[in-house]
């Protein structure tokens, strides 16, 4: 079996996205279109990653009826995964484009309170998945985690995968950010509002985010990404920085691309490239999402097509 990118999955949710002509205050919508993916952060990640080429697995805390849809889901589109069952229910997330001004709204359920014996099942059913990985694998921790799970529990799950020697990207915000940059993460990936709120600055223009990446790096993690919408991302390799500017596309469906930029990431460590290869590769993966309804919907032939048109500079 060849490495794979093993994506956590603590806070799951059914992903629902709405399109309609134009939203109105108190009026009745009737979308013409509704695309529902099994996702949350970790398992958007799992269906970009899968979309570009990569062999993927996902290991996800389910509850209720819709997590046994998610876990349906997943069966259908052939993704491996193993799955941990939590009480209550799933969540569920609803983002609605706006067609006439190209803007999202974003209705996103915190999900419910999951036990310590339910998530130490969780945990424990990571560590045999990360034990029975291929050396050269991934482990990806991306998004929020369910109420009831403390800041250390990010800690231990990058921990979990030091202990295998497995290379492990992180995605997350707030003190659970903060808990896995001190257990020393390969890659952080995150936006520069969640860099700004574990570092207690505002992050705004292209040096303060150089400056977010550097620090979150001397925080722990061994290199750092720092994104900025449609302005691009920020990198600092542990040396040198870099500046990636995104190609230009006609999309809207902004949801989601972080988590195609961090599964262009593990591609590109996948394959064994470079940092600055590896910063384009995400942004035209990021790029080509936009174009497609659904977090983590995107097209690979489309990714590769911007990634020639992807431009990086050293910065200072």
């Amino acid at each position: 079996m060849p490495a794979t990118l093993l994506c956590v999955v603590p806070n799951p949710s059914i992903d629902r996205t709405a399109v309609v002509e134009r939203i109105e205050l108190g009026a009745i919508h009737r979308p013409p279109r509704v695309v529902a993916v099994p996702g949350g952060k970790g398992l958007n990640v799992a269906r970009a990653a899968r979309s570009l080429g990569a062999e993927v697995e996902a290991v996800a805390l389910l509850a209720g009826r819709a997590g046994q849809w998610i876990d349906d889901e997943l069966g259908r589109m052939g993704i491996r995964h193993e799955t941990a069952w939590a009480d209550g229910e799933t969540r569920t997330c609803l983002s609605v484009l706006d067609a006439s001004t190209g803007r999202m709204t974003e209705f996103y359920e915190s999900g419910g309170r999951v036990r310590a014996v339910q998530w130490r099942r969780f945990e424990a059913l990571l560590a045999e998945s990360i034990d029975r990985s291929e050396p050269g694998s991934l482990v990806a921790v991306s998004g929020s985690f369910p109420a009831g799970v403390g800041a250390a529990a990010a800690a231990r799950l990058v921990r979990s995968a030091r202990r295998a020697r497995r290379r492990i990207l992180v995605d997350t915000s707030g003190p659970w950010l903060a808990a896995a940059l001190g257990a020393r993460p390969d890659v952080v990936k995150v936006n520069a509002v969640e860099a700004g709120a574990v570092l207690g600055r505002a992050i705004e223009s292209e040096p303060e985010a150089l400056g977010a990446a550097i620090d979150l790096v001397e925080l722990g993690g061994r290199s750092a990404i720092v994104t900025r919408g449609p302005l691009g991302a920020i990198g600092w390799d542990g040396e040198r920085g870099w500046a990636v500017d995104p190609p230009r596309v006609d999309g809207s469906h902004a949801v989601g691309s972080g988590d195609a930029f961090l599964a262009g990431v593990a591609i590109a460590l996948l394959r064994a490239e470079s940092f600055d290869r590896q910063l384009r590769r995400a942004a035209a993966a990021a790029a080509a999402s936009l174009l497609e309804a659904g977090p983590g919907n995107l097209r690979r032939r489309t990714a590769e097509r911007l990634l020639a048109t992807t431009t990086i500079r050293r910065i200072r």
